[in-house]
């Protein structure tokens, strides 16, 4: 019984890309895979056994994209476990990652407890502990108290909304270990996008200066419309004054009023800040997960 794997046909394609996820915000942001360079399906005896993808994404954020970290995702399929096709897949991964020059880490979600031996086999190790919370009831969200000298921006198009974008990023991220900058390419990217709603990106301004920020998005699944609050960010002197419970409320009014049935959005279980703010407003946690990371043979730290 021998593993092989080789690039996906055309054909594969769709039911590779719904088992490793392809379809949601990092298939927005970055890039689409290269199949014959960037995607791998497992055989075992001729039989299809699972896939595994590796991007190039950027830190903290979406609207970052700076390529230095590999982000990495594998799928076997459950009548093909226990025979080494995991293995196969993580090995590929891992080289993958190293063949890119710009890629300092590699790391992975992982959502099945039974991956953790592998990955941890392999030297990855769990840097922190991610959730996703949803807002069942969007309506019940007061409207927005916004702080003395404060204007929220929801006009800007085309450049001057990019530029604004990246500013707030800069910004509000600026002090984060991880964090390498907003860039042009990559916030016009992500408007580019067919789900993407100019009107829905939330600018707040002080002297004309973008202190803070809410991306939203609205996603359709199932003929159910949720709503996204991707990215949340104050500038760290702004902070404490509720100019981030301004914009998550108003983020949340905006997407309630494009039609969400509710809202959702991720977060670092470590920040405990936030959590407040989100309990606060009504969110409950659905799902926890692991960011399991490793660093690549003979690079800097991310």
């Amino acid at each position: 019984m021998a593993v092989a794997l080789r690039a996906p046909d055309p054909a594969e394609l769709p039911a590779l890309a719904d088992q490793l996820d392809l379809s949601g915000t990092v298939a927005m942001a970055y890039p689409p895979p290269d199949p014959d360079r960037d995607l791998r399906v497992a055989e075992v005896d001729g039989h299809l056994a699972g896939g595994a993808v590796v991007q190039l994404v950027g830190s903290v954020t979406v609207l970052a994209g700076d390529g230095s970290e590999a982000f990495c995702r594998g799928h076997v399929l459950p009548g093909q476990r226990g025979r080494g096709v995991g293995s196969a897949l993580l090995r590929w991964t891992l080289a993958r990652a190293a063949a890119e020059p710009t890629a300092c880490e590699a790391w992975t979600i992982a959502h099945d407890a039974d991956a953790l031996p592998l990955l941890e086999g392999a030297g990855f190790r769990l840097d922190s502990t991610g959730e996703v919370l949803s807002l069942d009831d969007p309506a019940s969200v007061a409207a927005p108290n916004w702080p003395a000298g404060i204007r929220l921006d929801t006009s800007r198009r085309g450049r001057r909304l990019v530029a604004g974008l990246a500013e707030a990023c800069d910004q509000a991220y600026a002090h984060l270990p991880r964090y390498h900058g907003a860039t042009s390419s990559q916030v016009s990217r992500m408007l580019a996008h067919r789900d993407a709603d100019p009107s829905l990106c939330l600018l707040a301004l002080r002297d004309g200066a973008a202190v803070g920020f809410a991306f939203c998005l609205l996603e359709r699944h199932a003929g159910v419309v949720e709503g996204w609050v991707h990215d949340l960010g104050v500038a760290p002197r702004m902070r404490g004054i509720g100019l981030g419970r301004a914009l998550l409320w108003e983020g949340i009014r905006a997407l309630r009023e494009r039609g969400a049935a509710k809202v959702l959005l991720g977060m670092d279980a470590a920040n405990h800040r936030a959590r407040r703010l989100y309990q606060q407003t009504g969110f409950r946690t659905t799902e926890t997960f692991g960011y399991h990371r490793l660093a690549l043979p003979g690079r800097p730290s991310a």
